[in-house]
């Protein structure tokens, strides 16, 4: 397997944190462990008080069902036991290429797009399509386009949305329009 360099990182590793102004971030701004005791309302000591006591032991296998069980609260139409966690988005990116993916498999992603989005299914072996998003289409796919790559047996149509980095939403119609390709 040949995955390539993750080449924004790699940039914001070199550059970031000596930056004077940060214009060049793909994630939110970060907020100190005080201020987010402040915006939850939860009393820090009794929270450290509960932390400090746990043991370190290996933890939940299939995930922290607290947590789980937060998530379903949110949604309420899920239930505990159809969440899989994982360490961040890249991770659950690398769990669905995982699953999904195998060598000559019909893969189509935007571009341009957060690379792992079409470099992980290229390091397993996809017959990797690119369609590229156009400023002159407010870098909305052209479905007539996706349509030309799409072949039978497609296995996965990769977009994210809203996408990274042009910012461009896909309305549902339009979703709508790409799951009617992929059937």
């Amino acid at each position: 397997m040949d995955i390539k360099p993750f080449k924004v990182e790699e940039w914001m590793n070199k550059y970031e944190t000596g930056a004077k102004y940060n214009i060049a971030e793909t994630c939110t701004d970060s907020i100190s462990v005080d201020e987010l005791f402040k915006i939850t309302g939860e009393d820090k000591r009794t929270f450290l008080d509960s932390f400090c006591a746990k043991r370190l032991t290996y933890g939940d296998i299939e995930g922290n069902s607290g947590f789980k069980e937060g998530v379903c609260s949110l949604y309420h139409t899920i239930k505990p036991e159809n969440i899989v966690t994982t360490h961040g988005a890249s991770g659950a990116n690398h769990h669905i290429f995982y699953s999904l993916v195998s060598p000559g498999d019909r893969v189509i992603s935007i571009m341009p797009a957060y690379q792992q989005l079409y470099s992980i299914p290229e390091s397993y072996g996809a017959d990797l399509k690119i369609l590229n998003l156009k400023p002159e289409n407010n870098y909305l796919p052209d479905l007539d386009e996706l349509k030309s790559l799409t072949v039978k047996g497609t296995k996965l149509i990769c977009i994210n949305n809203p996408n990274n980095p042009t910012g461009a939403l896909m309305d549902k119609p339009l979703l709508m329009d790409i799951i009617d390709i992929a059937k």
